[in-house]
């Protein structure tokens, strides 16, 4: 059997214990882009072992966040 198991005890804590050594991750390297972005692993991967946001092209001009609007200079 694969997979994890999940528990919420009474204090809300999740308890998860993996079913298999054999769960398949996969690095993935994205790119800002203007709209949002969902980031999944391809076919064949159980999960992401980790994401890379690379730098904002030196292209783009300055961006500014406000918590609110995004400004590009």
């Amino acid at each position: 059997m694969a997979g994890i198991t999940a528990r919420l005890n009474p204090s809300g804590v999740i308890r998860a214990r993996m079913l298999s050594n054999h769960i398949r991750t996969q690095e993935r390297a994205v790119v800002p882009q203007p709209q949002d972005q969902v980031i999944l692993p391809d076919a064949g991967y159980d999960g992401l072992a980790k994401v890379v946001v690379k730098a904002i092209p030196n292209n783009w001009g300055e961006i500014i966040w406000d918590g609110a609007v995004m400004t590009v200079k």
